[in-house]
Parts: C-alpha cells; sequence; structure tokens
C-alpha cells in the first residue's frame, strides 16, 4: 500500500509533537490486519485528531488527506446511486435512491446485500 509507506515516511520526530504521531504509526502498522482492514479505523481516526492537533502547515494538511484516504480505504464502505432516467434537465430534481453498503460484519440489513 503506498499509502501505508507515505505516511510512515515523514521522520516525524522533526514535527513539534511527532514522537506521540509515529508511536502511533507504528501500532497501527504493527497491529494491520489484511483480512479485516476495517478494524484499523478507530485507530486511524484517532491518529487524524492526532495529527489534525499539530501545528498548522504543509506536512499537517497532506498528512490529514493521507490518513483520510486510509480511513476510507480500510472502512470498507460502498456506495451506488440510481435513478429511473438516465438525464435530467437543469432546474428538474432526478428520482432515485442512494445505498449504502457497510461489510458484513456492520450490516445489520443493508439494502444492496447481494451485491458483491
Amino acid at each position: 500500500m503506498a499509502t501505508r509507506w507515505k505516511i510512515s515516511s515523514l521522520p516525524w520526530s522533526r514535527v513539534e509533537g511527532g514522537e506521540k504521531i509515529s508511536g502511533m504509526i507504528d501500532q497501527l502498522l504493527q497491529d494491520f490486519s489484511l483480512l479485516h482492514p476495517e478494524k484499523s479505523v478507530p485507530g486511524l481516526v484517532t491518529l487524524y485528531k492526532a495529527i489534525g492537533q499539530l501545528k498548522d502547515g504543509y506536512w499537517k494538511t497532506q498528512k490529514l488527506k493521507e490518513v483520510q484516504q486510509l480511513i476510507e480505504a480500510c472502512s470498507g464502505l460502498w456506495l451506488e446511486a440510481v435513478v429511473r432516467a438516465p438525464y435530467c434537465r437543469t432546474g428538474r430534481f432526478a428520482v432515485g435512491h442512494l445505498c449504502a453498503e457497510q461489510p458484513a460484519e456492520w450490516r445489520s440489513d443493508g439494502c444492496a446485500g447481494d451485491q458483491p
């Protein structure tokens, strides 16, 4: 995973408060499960919040984007939008529905459970 490498490649010791971030990343990498990446989401959210408390700057902005991408990738959330017509005129509404599917472990009654 290129993003996993990117987030840990910054020498966090150069950033004020970065020692804590470095330790959190090491723990996330150690605990990561390829079979259950969704188990990393709570730790990634905690990491996102910790990076958010750092002093503003280029690296803070960049690393927040990368952690957000990791959260999205690990969550396993799947979205589908279905409309009745293939087009819609300006100023009109398209009638349809949006379906969000969670991984089987999270889903109580998913609307697209038959989808792969």
